[in-house]
């Protein structure tokens, strides 16, 4: 492999001693026992940059790690480098830690992730403005959150635009997850107001004037997310190729609110603008924050931190707050690098904060976290492992891409110089875990105190009714009291509903359905409080795909799928759990803890298998179309203790149930 690449040197300098704009791209096969460490000092020693490091993984083999793509730029050409990285939704993800594969039509996609490089001119970004102040628009004047009904425009313009004394189209859409606009497909543009706005560039990179949006309007369709696209040729379609631009490759641009931005002042939103507090790296583009009553037009900084990173004997935020000096850099993560590994103590302070200036109405939103899965797929380490022992035996001459990568024996075998060559070690979640928080340094001193805002739920107003031995239940009889407006955007957060409830203090018929499909009861009573509570300190958590899809050891919390197998799931003692999809659920060998409660719901539920509980535990099945009991399934549960089971939807097939156990309550309703 060495002298593979001493001789592509060769073969690229033209041997005056000047390298033109040279690129070299693809699997070399650069990386662990092909390539390792002790022998990178030996090939391409001037006049070359590399990109990716040796400890990155850009192949799918199950259990070896390495950068065997590489990208290596000419000096010459390496003025024009923008940034690099590797991409792997799609291409093979994680299951049990061991890397899988993926498929289309039964065909491997690729024994390779795509690996890619930005080249381009230092020219000024382009910048798209937006601000509900009157012309100028400036950038201390941007605004990115506009409330429904409050009489506010949208004023769109921009900064460095070209090209310039052109008549351009101005369009606001909505905001679409599966459409990157830096990618080469072409889109067509339907502005929500009607019809877009023609407007010249002007010769100092600016509109000629400003394109306005006159009382922004959120619909079930938009969910109020938006944004605005420049269509250079007018031809009413989106396409890189004739110079059409957007801010970004895929990001809300701004938001509209309907003016019931709920009780807490800082949340995270989903690419579908709804609070989430689990996250699937494969499928999230961005983690968003937004926040209300923030100092008006001030600088923040904001953190994205890990709760194991906290220091020893603080379990809470609110510990951590109090205590005052705790270092918001030595507890965050780092969301700005985007490619290479993660050694901690060489990561700066700049790899992990961000700043903003607020909204003069004291709104904030941003991304917080773009493309988790860039992070989630990095080694993390405190130390970085000795430079081990290398033997021509660990490379079979024979072996090819053919062949099965020659680290995928490693991890089987009793060599731990092997191991080490091909860069087994931490993750990122094993270092900084998988339960994050947002918090906003609104002093900008670096540490968590007094005046910083966290994302987690406050719950504190459901605390103090229940303290009240008299309140049993929160339901519509409490209507008028905070704790009901506090358990709304509880519930919110937790099942992130399409048509999100309204922030105010009724327990209406809305508040009683999505009570229902959390708790699989209308009211949400005393004893269940300290499940909703022992949740809220985590702001969210992300994880990676297939640990998302293989979550089979549960506690409270809301689990949403396009199509999931629930295969010996078990739910913990005391957890209150939801799990949704969008199409169908198969639940089999199902077993509930003490006191837990379950709800399943989908279109389609299918239940097969055995299904065992303990005492006094809840299970719903809210079938929209068609519910499956397939033959043979049977429940079973201790004499002692009541079990209820709430069967609702058309049971095309129910062909046995049978019940084995006292005391059980089958209610079922077509």
């Amino acid at each position: 492999m060495v002298n593979e690449l001493t001789s592509l040197e060769v073969n690229q300098n033209p041997g005056n001693g000047v390298i033109s704009n040279r690129m070299i791209l693809g699997d070399l096969n650069a990386g662990c026992a092909y390539f390792p460490k002790k022998s990178t000092n030996k090939v391409f020693q001037a006049g070359w940059n590399w990109y990716i490091d040796r400890k990155e993984k850009t192949n799918t083999a199950a259990k070896s790690h390495c950068g065997y793509d590489r990208i290596i730029l000419s000096d010459s050409l390496n003025q024009y480098y923008k940034g690099h990285g590797i991409y792997t939704p799609g291409i093979a993800q994680k299951v049990n830690n061991v890397w899988t594969a993926d498929e289309l039509n039964g065909v491997q996609v690729s024994d390779h992730f795509l690996v890619w490089v930005e080249l381009g001119s230092s020219k000024q970004k382009k910048k798209i403005m937006i601000t509900a102040a009157s012309k100028p628009v400036l950038p201390t004047k941007k605004l990115k959150v506009f409330k429904q009904g409050n009489a506010q425009h949208v004023y769109i313009n921009g900064a460095n635009l070209q090209p310039v004394s052109t008549t351009v189209n101005v369009f606001i859409v909505p905001y679409s997850q599966t459409f990157n606009y830096k990618g080469g497909q072409t889109h067509a543009l339907k502005d929500v107001r009607g019809q877009p706005t023609a407007v010249a560039i002007s010769a100092d990179g600016t509109l000629a004037s400003d394109v306005e949006w006159s009382n922004p309007v959120k619909t079930n369709a938009d969910a109020g997310l938006f944004n605005i696209v420049v269509d250079v040729n007018r031809d009413n379609q989106y396409n890189v190729a004739d110079g059409d631009f957007s801010n970004h490759e895929n990001q809300i641009d701004f938001i509209v609110v309907d003016g019931t931005e709920g009780h807490n002042q800082l949340v995270t939103l989903g690419d579908n603008g709804q609070v989430r507090e689990l996250y699937n790296s494969g499928l999230a583009k961005n983690i968003y924050g937004l926040a209300k009553d923030l100092p008006a037009s001030a600088e923040v900084d904001y953190y994205t931190v890990s709760k194991k990173l906290l220091p020893a004997g603080i379990t809470t935020w609110e510990q951590a707050k109090a205590l005052g000096t705790i270092e918001l850099e030595k507890i965050a993560i780092p969301v700005n690098k985007l490619n290479g590994w993660i050694l901690a103590p060489e990561l700066t302070l700049q790899d992990k904060v961000n700043t903003t200036t607020i909204a003069p109405d004291g709104s904030f939103f941003e991304s917080v976290w773009p493309n988790p899965y860039i992070l989630l797929n990095m080694m993390a380490v405190d130390v970085e492992p000795p430079d081990p022992d290398y033997k021509e035996s660990y490379v079979d001459p024979i072996t090819d891409d053919s062949e099965p990568d020659v680290c995928a024996a490693a991890i089987d075998s009793m060599d731990l110089n092997f191991q080490a060559v091909c860069n087994f070690g931490n993750r990122f979640t094993d270092y900084y875990g998988t339960a994050f928080n947002l918090i906003i340094d609104v002093n900008r001193d670096g540490e968590f105190n007094q005046g910083d805002i966290i994302d987690t739920l406050d719950t504190g107003d459901m605390g103090e009714f229940f303290d009240n031995p008299s309140n049993i239940t929160l339901g519509p009889a409490n209507n008028g009291n905070a704790a009901v407006g506090e358990y709304k955007e509880f519930l919110n957060a937790k099942l992130s509903l399409n048509q999100p409830l309204a922030a105010n203090d009724t327990y209406d018929a809305a508040t009683q359905a999505a009570s229902n499909e959390y708790l699989c009861s209308p009211t949400v009573p005393t004893q269940r409080f300290s499940a909703i509570l022992s949740g809220s300190q985590i702001g969210y958590q992300v994880l990676n795909a297939n640990d998302y899809e293989e979550a089979r050891s549960i506690t409270s919390g809301v689990y949403s799928y396009v199509n999931t197998d629930m295969t010996n799931l078990d739910v913990a003692d005391n957890a209150d759990v939801c799990i949704t999809a969008e199409n169908t659920i198969t639940l089999k060998d199902l077993s509930t803890g003490k006191d837990a409660r379950l709800l399943v719901k989908a279109p389609v539920i299918a239940v097969e298998g055995t299904h065992e509980s303990l005492q006094h535990r809840n299970l719903c099945l809210m079938a929209e179309s068609n519910l499956i009991l397939a033959a043979g399934t049977a429940a079973a549960a201790p004499a002692t203790g009541g079990l209820s089971v709430f069967l609702a939807g058309p049971l095309a097939a129910v062909l046995r149930i049978s019940i084995v156990f006292p005391d059980m309550l089958v209610t079922m309703s077509p």
